[in-house]
């Protein structure tokens, strides 16, 4: 009972943060409650894990009182005040999103239920199978125990790739410094629940075109991945990473459709904690930066000086995450970057017959992704949706850019070899799955009926 309620607290505190962030941020602007919960899981973490790093800095050992409570305290009073301000009704409901009106038909039900289903088996799995992957323990276990036992991360120069972003073994420090003792299993509770809320954020986004049933269908194909479901059950970093991933474009396009900066501050936010997430998180950036410039290249309303001022806003929070943790790298004498090796020679084309067979297999015949790349390639022959729906072209940008700096990557580095043989076909895996949701949105938005407000571009 005392492990429950333990727990509890230590999902509560980070929620709490998030919570007391979002009603700040938007203080100005409305957000549904569920939305505001899933948003503020991943932010209020992040933060969080922030703050871990900046105590060690300081030298103040980690116990619960010096951790989540300072924060916790800090954000609360300030939302308290946007809070009165704002009036009771700011979370309550989501300002933009069509109404729904008609009776849940039997295929949401049936989608609800095979939703349901999955995330019952994520949960469970993830409880019920303590870690014992080699990466679950070498990479997250492993450092968090030592950041547990030390109450710093001081010993991280010496750990097992010290350069590696480290939000995840942090969140499992948070919950284990809560527990009190080392749990093997309960420790993995965190994934689960970036799946779970990254769905309702999912299911928001896909709300703002169309009804319940293709909303629920776009959360279903998240689910017919055998990979994500299989990630979602470990303490892996790739889930996370493809939460905060797919979040921020999720945000960068809400900013576009809405025009409220608050959305870019906080895509800007889950751009860094990207960062920190995942060392493919920093690459990422570039996807980010060339999608902000087309949205503000694409705005006729705003005059120069305040596209510019859109792009600082959004650079800064982001590359500050981004650069807190890599000053911290140089302060504690930590390898910077592991080397990767960059090779630019001409040579390197001969690599091409691989690589696009390894991309190929990965896609369609690896069973990781069910028939979902299939569907979306027959979906794209719906050339009017691509024209018509803004979202849509800016969604197939990102993914093209996506796939392009994977075949960049695997062209100029030594990351090639780890594809360049048929055992090694989980690391290709892992970074599609960071931007697997996106092709479920694409498949609803090219096939689903749209609602009248949202219909165009």
């Amino acid at each position: 009972m005392s492990t429950v309620f333990n727990t509890s607290i230590a999902m509560f505190i980070p929620l709490g943060i998030g919570l007391s962030l979002i009603l700040i941020i938007f203080r100005k602007s409305r957000l549904g409650p569920s939305l505001s919960l899933a948003l503020a899981y991943g932010l209020g973490l992040g933060v969080l894990t922030l703050w871990m790093v900046f105590l060690t800095i300081v030298d103040i050992p980690f116990t619960v009182m010096t951790t989540g409570l300072p924060i916790l305290a800090a954000m609360f009073t300030p939302a308290y005040i946007c809070r009165k301000k704002t009036g009771l009704g700011t979370l309550l409901f989501i300002k933009q999103m069509p109404n729904d009106k008609r009776p849940l038909d039997l295929i949401v039900l049936l989608l609800l239920a095979y939703v349901t289903f999955y995330m019952m088996y994520v949960f469970w799995t993830a409880l019920n199978i303590p870690v014992h992957v080699w990466d679950e323990i070498e990479r997250v276990a492993f450092k968090a125990k030592i950041f547990y036992t030390q109450r710093s991360i001081m010993q991280l120069k010496y750990l097992p790739h010290p350069s590696y972003p480290v939000l995840i073994e942090l969140a499992v420090t948070w919950l284990t410094l809560n527990l009190q003792s080392w749990n093997d299993q309960v420790i993995k509770i965190i994934i689960p629940f970036f799946f779970l809320f990254y769905s309702i954020i999912h299911f928001s986004f896909l709300k703002n075109f169309t009804n319940t049933r293709w909303a629920l269908g776009g959360v279903a194909l998240l689910a017919v991945s055998p990979l994500l479901i299989h990630h979602a059950t470990m303490l892996y970093v790739d889930l996370p990473l493809m939460f905060y991933n797919c979040s921020a474009i999720i945000l960068l396009l809400i900013w576009d459709m809405r025009k409220e900066d608050s959305y870019l501050f906080l895509a800007s936010l889950f751009a860094g904690l990207a960062s920190f997430t995942k060392v493919e998180g920093a690459f990422y950036f570039i996807i980010y930066f060339i999608l902000l410039i087309f949205l503000l290249s694409d705005n006729t309303t705003y005059p120069l000086k305040k596209k510019v001022r859109s792009f600082v806003k959004f650079a800064i929070p982001c590359l500050t995450i981004f650069l807190f943790f890599f000053l911290y790298k140089a302060h504690a004498e930590i390898t910077l970057v592991e080397r990767a090796g960059y090779d630019f020679s001409l040579e390197n084309l001969n690599r091409l017959p691989v690589i696009i067979e390894a991309f190929i297999r990965n896609l369609f015949l690896s069973g990781n992704w069910s028939i979902v790349w299939l569907i979306l390639i027959l979906s794209i022959v719906h050339i009017e949706r691509i024209i018509k729906i803004k979202q849509v072209r800016l969604l197939l940008l990102c993914l093209l850019l996506y796939f392009g700096i994977l075949f960049v990557i695997f062209l100029m580095t030594p990351i090639y070899y780890w594809i360049s043989y048929d055992k090694a076909y989980g690391v290709l895996a892992r970074l599609i799955l960071h931007f697997y949701p996106i092709s479920a949105l694409l498949i609803i938005l090219l096939n689903c009926p749209l609602s009248a407000k949202n219909a165009t571009s």
